[in-house]
């Protein structure tokens, strides 16, 4: 039976993570979770530190379990081929991994650093390893299933005739060819990869204790022995000690390990903690850096295997922080692996492929010599876990189903008979119909699946209203008997958007501008018209202007056809678009037992001096503010203190608190939130736990940060909010236009100043009313009549 390893759980943890004895002190971050396997766990932590973002890989294995194993991997493809890391996974079948040895980069081959052994073999080998002293540290595990790290020394002797006529660097490292390598079949059938790389290469072909051959040609490399390399240019130095019938060995002197009793053996860097301390011993490249480190508990019963993204948006880490990450996980003895751009981590998924779960410094994978590679070997088990995967977005009224599979314990697929499941929401008046269930109402929604009378498992579910939809083209311009082929998209009220749930119908006007055959658009007449779609019950028009080929003369005499399309402008009628729920007309008068907040953006003159029609401009702002419960100013404001209480902007972080609103003020001015106050993600964090309705006040676009991953941490921060049944809106003073965004349930809204760069009234400004009333909050855009 196939297996495919499935993602057993995932979850995200969201809230202030506490990183123990970093220099950079942690603010705010999410965790994801995941089970792999049996005991095999994925963890990817995402923080905002007070130097910066930080992101964290993390895997966790047990020892004992007899069907999870971690071994050393490498190309299959060609031995010493650097290849990717999801690469090299995929042909092993391993079903997570990292990075591992250290490796020369100056070719697409290469050899790892240290040694490498697995199940009793040992792979490769360097007499160099460590023979300046401990640099380079080995991970084993060895008899028992006893995980430990140590440093190497390695003595390679080549004997022929009772004499020791060579000296061989390496077993099975293969580089450039300079010095005499032996190889073995633990690497390679024969030798045809390497003659093809480097010709004329001499062998020594030792069979069961004897030279067996000697010779130019491509060999095999026998069962019983090996093949010693010799470059050609060495070939008529080395090639008078050896003779057919000598006797001959490889005599390899490696104190304090018995590879034949090794389960597996990798080499890395220097060591980061020995027995819980923070030590550096050997090579630990310094500063802040992308990493990777293996460790084991104290007692030896789980690996754990972290990498640390760095020279991206995440800041990386220096030794010191390494080495106390290491030991906050839970490892008792760690050590360094190859780190920079070979930094990377991946996992497999439910369909077989792999994802790499960090953000490589190279911004894509770096080709590797080896790996760290976890394996699985487990028969199939019975039904243990239940998988269950939602649709998205799910929508108000239109019937969506909930895909169940079933997994034993090592996440091996199980059959599950489909009519013994049971699955419940909470929303009664929702429509069951052919396993198919569709909401009737927007909002939370939870279910609970059973598989006959067991296994159950609950969640969580957004169900929400369709709100607009969206073509793949804005426009069409063709030629007559031209193509355009047409598909759209529908976008629920929280901002998120999937393909269309039914079929869309058309209507070309007129009628000889084209027609549609199976979802394309086939240009007919010149002119200009557009086209009706209807998409879930949704109108939408798409201009459409069909034009001429006109033989034209350019300057340099040479004539060509230009494309020539009508001029005319085509006027579209209004395209159909849910309200926002939300959203609704206020007026100037907060009903009683209501509270209103109006929101003023930047009223501030661009070009300085004053422009002749301010005082018109503020009189019609102030008409806005006339009886409202509180005004605020976000930015720069010129505008006089008004009639009613009110909060001028503060750059620095400030919260106020009125009833069940907080109202905290935030400033990314110099591109990021933790780069403009280190404090504000902390203060955040705390003070937004305390209110029903949150609003937070930016003087940037929280679109436009100049780091997109803090973007999605602030989104998550606030979505975590949302899932608390708070309510959520995030206003921001960035430019001239005037936006509202919804992403995930929550609303961002970007005012757009008075003024533009001419001091001209800008069309697009607005002021923002607020209402709060009980259990809901509504907004209006209002324009001043100027």
């Amino acid at each position: 039976m196939k297996k495919g390893i499935a993602a057993l759980a995932a979850f995200l943890l969201c809230g202030v993570i506490a990183t123990q004895a970093l220099a950079a002190q942690t603010l705010y971050g999410i965790t994801e979770y995941r089970q792999i396997s049996k005991g095999v766990t994925y963890e990817g932590r995402k923080l905002v530190t007070d130097e910066g973002l930080l992101d964290i890989n993390i895997l966790r294995m047990p020892v004992s379990d007899p069907y999870i194993k971690l071994r050393p991997v490498e190309s299959k493809t060609e031995y010493g081929l650097r290849e990717t890391l999801t690469d090299l996974l995929g042909a092993s079948g391993a079903i997570a991994g990292a990075n591992a040895s250290f490796f020369g980069t100056s070719s697409g081959y290469a050899a790892p650093f240290g040694s490498i052994a697995k199940d009793g073999k040992l792979v490769s080998v360097s007499a160099e390893h460590n023979d300046d002293g401990n640099s380079f540290a080995t991970f084993v595990i060895g008899e028992s299933n006893t995980p430990y790290m140590t440093f190497l020394k390695t003595e390679i002797k080549f004997i022929n005739d009772g004499k020791a006529n060579m000296e061989v660097h390496s077993i099975n490292k293969i580089t450039d060819m300079i010095f005499p390598v032996a190889v073995t079949k633990e690497a390679m059938a024969d030798t045809s990869d390497l003659d093809a790389r480097f010709p004329d290469l001499y062998k020594v072909m030792v069979n069961t204790g004897f030279i067996v051959r000697l010779t130019t040609d491509t060999v095999r490399i026998p069962d019983n022995g090996f093949v010693v390399l010799i470059q050609k240019a060495s070939t008529e130095y080395y090639s008078k000690f050896f003779k057919v019938g000598q006797s001959a060995s490889l005599v390899l002197n490696t104190p304090g390990i018995d590879y034949s009793k090794v389960q597996a053996a990798i080499g890395g860097g220097g060591i980061l903690v020995r027995d819980g301390v923070a030590v550096a011993e050997g090579t630990v490249v310094a500063g802040r850096q992308p990493r990777t480190a293996i460790g084991v508990n104290r007692e030896n019963t789980q690996i754990i295997i972290a990498e640390v993204d760095g020279r991206t948006h995440s800041i990386g880490m220096n030794p010191l922080e390494m080495s106390n990450l290491m030991i906050s996980l839970g490892a008792y003895q760690a050590m360094n692996l190859d780190g920079g751009g070979s930094s990377t981590m991946a996992v497999r998924g439910l369909d077989g492929g792999y994802s790499v779960v960090n953000t490589p410094s190279d911004a894509a994978q770096r080709k590797i010599i080896n790996a760290i590679g976890i394996f699985e070997n487990a028969p199939g088990g019975p039904l243990a876990y239940l998988n269950v995967k939602a649709p998205s977005p799910i929508l108000v009224g239109r019937p969506f189903k909930l895909e169940v599979t079933g997994m034993d314990e090592y996440g091996h697929p199980v059959f599950i008979d489909q009519n013994l499941l049971n699955i419940t929401f909470d929303d009664p008046l929702g429509a069951w119909s052919q396993g198919y269930f569709a909401p009737s109402r927007e909002g939370l929604l939870e279910y609970t699946v059973s598989y006959n009378g067991a296994y159950a498992k609950s969640g969580k579910l957004v169900a929400e209203l369709l709100s607009e939809a969206r073509a793949n083209v804005s426009e069409v311009r063709l030629l007559p008997g031209g193509t355009q082929e047409l598909s759209f998209t529908v976008v629920g009220n929280s901002g998120t958007s999937m393909a269309s749930p039914s079929s869309p119908s058309f209507r070309v006007v007129p009628e000889d501008l084209g027609r549609i055959e199976e979802g394309s658009f086939i240009a007919g007449a010149e002119g200009t018209g557009y086209i009706q779609c209807s998409v879930a019950g949704l109108g939408l028009y798409i201009p459409v202007y069909i034009g001429h080929l006109e033989a034209v003369t350019g300057e340099d005499g040479i004539a060509f056809d230009k494309l020539v399309y009508p001029e005319l402008s085509v006027e579209l009628p209004e395209s159909t678009k849910a309200k926002d729920p939300w959203q609704g007309w206020l007026g100037t008068d907060a009903p009683e037992g209501s509270f209103d907040i109006t929101i003023l953006g930047n009223t501030m003159p661009q070009s300085g001096g004053f422009p002749e029609n301010i005082g018109s401009a503020q009189a019609s702002i102030q008409a806005n503010l006339w009886k409202t419960s509180r005004a605020l100013f976000v930015g720069a404001s010129d505008y006089p203190d008004p009639e009613v209480p009110y909060y001028r902007w503060n750059p620095s972080y400030v919260r106020h608190a009125q009833g069940d609103i907080s109202i905290l003020q935030m400033s990314a001015a110099n591109g990021t939130l933790y780069g403009s106050n280190t404090d504000q993600w902390r203060n955040f964090v705390n003070d937004s736990q305390f209110a029903k309705f949150v609003i937070v006040e930016l003087d940037l676009n929280p679109f436009n940060f100049s780091q997109k991953k803090e973007f999605e941490l602030f989104h998550n921060a606030l979505k975590s909010l949302r899932d608390g049944n708070r309510q959520v809106i995030v206003v921001s003073v960035q430019g001239t236009s005037t936006t509202a965004t919804t992403k995930d349930g929550i609303r961002y809204i970007n005012l757009g100043r008075l003024w533009t760069d001419s001091n001209a009234l800008n069309p697009s400004f607005a002021i923002l009313r607020l209402r709060f009333s009980g259990n809901n909050m509504e907004y209006e855009l209002q324009r001043p009549e100027f």
